[in-house]
């Protein structure tokens, strides 16, 4: 008995009813009857498929061929190589092996006259003491590439902030930031002095520049130095040959021929490191992949936790709605109202989730690239939008819910209506 007189608090609710019954008024019903579960659900697949579509951006900005074009120039790339502050191996030095550069003329010219050779692009790098920045007790340690006059236009290119050209730089007293350094030293803004000794073999110049322009240059530009002048002014500057880095073309149909010779060459000296675009290519193919099979990997165990949740959920609404759903039945659903009924339920979650995840999984997507490519994470180059993530996406959660929704209906099927209308 229920007592309803005065004095009785109760927080029971009068429920809406309707002369006519459709079936989006029963799905309406069905989820609004307990609105923490729909939610959870929802949500549950939703976050999963914005984490998707985020991860799935970063992972489709990390192309290996682009990530390799920006890395090297060419077909092979001739450095040098040099080891800082190793008190074992001071003649890994690179100011002292600047002081006998195997870069030399003699050198460039018989690279150029290995059969196939078609270019040969000199650029320099400079080590450089900062006398405004320190690290811990000592001057903060870093360098200046030089950029050849054939690379002129890529420079450039690359400028983000301010406008300067390469010819405005060949004074000397103007320099390029990279956009790096920029994040690591944000109080430099274009028009800063900034003073620094060039290590130039045994001795050190003071040199003062202005920055002219902020840049965010492709590695074979600068190879992550901070700053960047033409190759000009490090020559007018110091003394010794500042050659680290030479980008050589060939043709394709003597690749092969050209690999030997070249790496004959620099296993002959110590100094010298050949590095090919093929290598780099697949070095970066490598890591994508390991990288890409790890988070799909996770992504996939998220996925298929959610995927029983929403099984878990429209299983068990379907059973403990068996006498109520048997009642419609037997005032004049027919079996195909009930399948279209399932059906609308399994839309709600499909594309509630679809929707959230396209929005905030493009959303944060973009956002993660960002972030990404201001810290060098995976080298990304560009953005690029994951349209087959976001097509598998779509297939993957439309074709588990129609599967779900056919087994659900095939399932409630096998009972008798008199056994539904039993049930309690």
């Amino acid at each position: 008995m229920r007592y309803d007189g005065p004095g009785c608090r109760t927080k029971a609710k009068q429920r809406k009813g309707y002369a006519d019954i459709s079936l989006f008024r029963l799905v309406r019903a069905n989820l609004s009857r307990n609105r923490k579960r729909t939610m959870i659900t929802l949500a549950a697949l939703s976050v999963t498929g914005v984490l998707f579509l985020s991860v799935s951006a970063v992972l489709s900005c990390a192309n290996p061929s682009e990530i390799a074009h920006d890395r090297i120039l060419y077909d092979f790339e001739l450095s040098i190589y040099s080891v800082s502050g190793d008190k074992m191996r001071p003649e890994f030095e690179w100011t002292s092996i600047q002081q006998d550069n195997p870069l030399d003329a003699a050198l460039e010219e018989q690279v150029r006259s290995i059969p196939g050779v078609t270019k040969l692009i000199r650029q320099l790098s400079t080590d450089v003491l900062l006398t405004d920045v320190y690290d811990g007790d000592e001057l903060w340690s870093t360098s200046v590439s030089g950029v050849p006059k054939e690379l002129a236009d890529a420079m450039e290119k690359s400028v983000i902030q301010g406008k300067v050209s390469y010819e405005e730089l060949l004074d000397g007293d103007k320099i390029i930031l990279n956009k790096k350094a920029y994040n690591w030293s944000p109080e430099w803004q274009i028009g800063s002095r900034i003073s620094m000794l060039i290590e130039d073999g045994g001795r050190q110049i003071p040199k003062t520049f202005v920055v002219a322009a902020i840049a965010e240059p492709p590695v074979y530009l600068n190879f992550y130095a901070p700053f960047m002048v033409p190759s000009e002014v490090l020559e007018k500057l110091c003394v010794n040959n500042q050659t680290y880095h030479w980008s050589i073309q060939a043709e394709p149909g003597q690749l092969k021929a050209a690999e030997a010779q070249l790496r004959q060459m620099a296993q002959g000296n110590q100094f010298l490191r050949l590095r090919t675009f093929e290598e780099e290519l697949a070095e970066r193919a490598e890591l994508s992949g390991f990288t890409s099979a790890i988070c799909y990997l996770f992504l996939s165990i998220l996925g298929g936790i959610c995927i029983m949740n929403l099984i878990n959920t429209m299983t068990n609404s379907v059973y403990v709605r068996r006498r109520e759903l048997g009642m419609m039945q037997a005032l004049g659903m027919s079996e195909k109202q009930l399948s279209r009924l399932f059906r609308l339920e399994g839309l709600f979650y499909t594309l509630g989730s679809l929707a959230f995840s396209t929005a905030f999984g493009s959303l944060f997507g973009y956002v993660f690239y960002v972030k990404a490519k201001d810290s060098g994470f995976l080298s990304i180059v560009s953005y690029h939008y994951p349209y087959t993530q976001t097509l598998v996406l779509f297939i993957a959660i439309a074709a588990i819910q129609l599967l779900m929704t056919w087994i659900l209906a095939c399932s409630f099927r096998k009972q008798s209506l008199i056994d539904r209308i039993r049930f309690s």
